[in-house]
């Protein structure tokens, strides 16, 4: 009966003990061989103010953490003891060594003040690799962008890159919400609001047309060359020079020739210059029997006539046309045979006269 009774009682006892156990497996704490009541040789022992986690001090060893803080200010530690909850500092400045990922975006609030940029980036510009390389120092890249591997190995400060699906502009530049000053679209093409350039070269791509929008256009075909067209680039109405009113000059263009005009196109003006060679395609002659020693420009020249007596030329100017006909000044420069203007249309002059064997008839016209 005795031993009946010493058998019960420690069936009890061990199922206490393990109940016990086992509950306090849902605290923290930690198990142990040693100092286990009712002899048993493994027992779980809660953590407590009395029995505080053991912590691993660099150097080796072990101690307790009766309080937390935190040395640089990097952290905010609250509260120092028990259960403590630390989380970043934002009052405080700190340096990050590793590359930095933030999904949410960046939202600097911060002033501008002497000395100070909100956002500056203080590093060195990667200069030297390829083309796919040597990325900006301060690169906008999307998602969506295909790679670059043009970029100067010389180094860029700023680049933009922007999906191919991408038709909006790359740059936009406004003050206080209003006109834009400066623009890039998609394509590249430029737009300026206003444009100021003091002492720097102003460089323009070769192939590339200034465009005012709806109106004028000017390009550069080829070196020395500057091409003027309206913005259809069928054609050009003129150039004025000092304004648009009828107190100002201009050059206008008339078909395959140039007027001067007054600005406003309300009438002709003056051109002045020290002499007018004639160019163009020579004038042909025909009549006087035989006709040599041809030279000159379209409406002025000279030529040598065998005719012996009267003589009547036929000049047919250089592929030049006049709205009514010609006036001519003509003379005989071997003999004091007079010659004069006898009949005219838009495109030949007749000149009548006498002349002697190999006499040389000069002349020169005018359109009317």
């Amino acid at each position: 009966m005795k031993e009946l009774f010493f058998a019960l009682f420690f069936i009890f006892l061990s199922s206490n003990v393990f109940a016990q156990s086992t509950a306090n497996q849902t605290q923290p704490g930690y198990l142990t061989t040693s100092g286990c009541p009712n002899g048993l040789t493994s027992c779980f022992v809660p953590y407590s103010a009395s029995n505080p986690l053991p912590v691993t001090i660099e150097g080796g060893g072990t101690g307790t953490v009766s309080s937390v803080g935190n040395m640089d200010g990097s952290l905010t530690v609250s509260p120092t003891t028990g259960d403590v909850i630390a989380s970043i500092n934002y009052g405080n400045a700190g340096t990050w060594s590793a590359l930095q990922t933030f999904g949410a975006g960046i939202l600097d609030s911060a002033n501008g003040a002497a000395s100070f940029s909100p956002f500056m980036m203080t590093g060195t510009v990667f200069t030297g690799g390829n083309g796919t390389t040597t990325v900006p120092y301060f690169l906008l890249n999307p998602s969506g962008s295909t790679a670059v591997t043009t970029w100067s190995t010389l180094g860029t400060l700023f680049g933009v890159t922007a999906p191919s699906t991408f038709t909006g502009f790359l740059m936009d530049v406004r003050n206080s919400g209003g006109t834009s000053y400066l623009s890039i679209s998609n394509g590249g093409t430029t737009t300026v609001g206003a444009l100021n350039i003091t002492a720097v070269p102003f460089s323009l791509a070769a192939t590339s047309t200034q465009t005012w929008t709806g109106r004028a256009r000017i390009q550069s075909p080829a070196d020395g060359i500057l091409e003027f067209n309206n913005n259809a680039a069928t054609g050009f109405t003129r150039l004025e020079f000092g304004g648009t009113t009828s107190s100002f000059p201009a050059l206008a263009v008339n078909g395959t020739g140039l007027e001067a005009q007054l600005a406003d196109a309300s009438a002709d003006t003056t051109l002045k210059t020290s002499g007018i060679i004639s160019g163009g395609t020579t004038f042909s002659v025909s009549g006087c029997t035989t006709v040599s020693n041809i030279v000159g420009g379209s409406t002025a020249g000279s030529f040598s006539t065998s005719t012996i007596g009267t003589c009547t030329a036929v000049i047919t100017l250089g592929g030049i046309t006049a709205p009514n006909g010609w006036d001519c000044a003509v003379n005989d420069r071997t003999t004091a045979n007079l010659f004069r203007v006898s009949a005219s249309t838009q495109t030949t002059v007749t000149l009548s006269g006498t002349s002697a064997l190999n006499d040389v008839i000069s002349f020169h016209c005018e359109g009317y």
